[in-house]
């Protein structure tokens, strides 16, 4: 390994430990914070909601800085204009591609451009409500936690947090991932099968969908304060996958979002034709995805749509945003309050003699070794989640 690749690893390894630790430490304020905001839920729901909205934002920005500020990611955003227009103003159920390993934290990067990051919910698997501080703020946050083994619960789980959104009083956004899955060759394999046997057109790029969450979303949300559904499509530069360790030793990466906007009551309530409109929306995506994936490669157009289509016609434009500047400073301020008092402590101890040195660096190696396992053990940890028992 050449001298410069030595420094970069231990930079990247020094870094994953600082970013770790104050993650790790902030959140536990964090989730203090929300213990003891939690008794206004009984007093004033929309209240509580506000203050989580604060205490979230301030937490998660953490997340968001490291491919926005430590890896200089370029973004390129293209939205339709009224989605433009109204994209901080109302609450609506945001569907997207599951391609990528990190695809919660891409979502997170577009939501912190357009001032949502804190109002953001989510369907995540039930498992993990029990992870320490990030299972536990996502439970503050309503999150929808959801077994996927067992079909009747999940279901009953879906119309009441759908009612709990109808009841918000400022934006919010709910993110669902149709395809239940992120993709493998293997899980795409297996969905085309199942296309094919059901006569369904098969897709080049994405997992056929699963529409029973998204009809239940829908039928439930008919007539409410939710107005909208936004569809976003994600390709990353090469369509290559950003893994937890480039992303710790800063690597930079390009992303393409393609977003629009759909009247959520113009979506039928029919089981058998919201099914329908959902399997049409994944083909035209996967077309737009295609089409984003071969212009990346090439060139850099002004604008997305796709001719005589349903659900694109309407031009997706290139947006000129500032870089936000909130996740740069935010992280910088919980360093100085989580960090530093521990990093000055450590300091203090390594001086008092040369024996309390030698520990300290034991410490930090046991440390900078057991969050390295602990990357290595997400990079490579696939999901097991796979399409045997796929309801239509």
């Amino acid at each position: 390994m050449t001298k410069e690749g030595v420094l970069a690893n231990v930079r990247s390894s020094f870094f994953a430990l600082i970013i770790f630790f104050t993650f790790l430490l902030s959140g536990i304020v964090a989730n203090i914070a929300w213990l003891l905001v939690f008794p206004v839920w009984f007093l004033s729901k929309n209240l509580y909601r506000r203050c989580c909205k604060f205490i979230s934002q301030a937490w998660w920005r953490i997340a968001v800085f490291i491919p926005l500020h430590w890896c200089k990611a370029e973004i390129k955003l293209y939205t339709s204009e009224s989605l433009e227009e109204l994209s901080s103003h109302e609450s609506v159920i945001c569907i997207a591609n599951h391609r990528y390993t990190h695809d919660w934290l891409l979502d997170w990067i577009i939501a912190e451009y357009y001032g949502m990051l804190g109002q953001c919910k989510a369907f995540v698997k039930a498992v993990v409500a029990k992870f320490p501080i990030l299972g536990w703020s996502m439970w503050f946050n309503e999150f929808v936690f959801l077994s996927r083994s067992k079909t009747g619960q999940d279901l009953s789980k879906i119309r009441k947090s759908m009612e709990h959104l109808r009841e918000y009083s400022i934006p919010v956004w709910l993110l669902l991932y149709p395809e239940g899955t992120r993709y493998t060759k293997e899980k795409h394999d297996q969905s085309m099968e199942f296309a094919k046997e059901k006569g369904l057109k098969t897709l080049k790029h994405l997992l056929l969908p699963r529409p029973k969450g998204f009809y239940e979303s829908i039928s439930c949300l008919h007539n409410s304060n939710v107005k909208a559904v936004y569809d976003c499509t994600v390709v990353l530069d090469g369509d290559k996958d950003v893994t937890v360790g480039e992303l710790l030793r800063g690597k930079p990466f390009k992303m393409t979002v393609c977003a629009t906007r759909m009247e959520l009551d113009s979506i039928p309530t029919d089981e058998s034709d919201c099914k329908k409109y959902l399997f049409n929306l994944f083909e035209e995506k996967d077309k737009l995805f295609d089409k984003m994936l071969t212009d990346g490669s090439s060139r850099q157009p002004s604008e997305y749509s796709l001719p005589n289509s349903q659900f694109y016609s309407e031009p997706m434009k290139l947006r000129s945003k500032l870089l936000p500047i909130e996740p740069l400073y935010t992280t910088a301020i919980w360093f100085f309050i989580v960090m530093l008092p521990v990093l000055n402590w450590l300091v203090s101890i390594a001086s008092s003699s040369f024996s309390a040195s030698i520990v300290v660096i034991l410490i930090l190696v046991i440390l900078n070794t057991g969050v390295s396992y602990v990357l290595y053990a997400f990079e490579t940890k696939k999901s097991s989640q796979g399409l045997k028992k796929k309801d239509t």
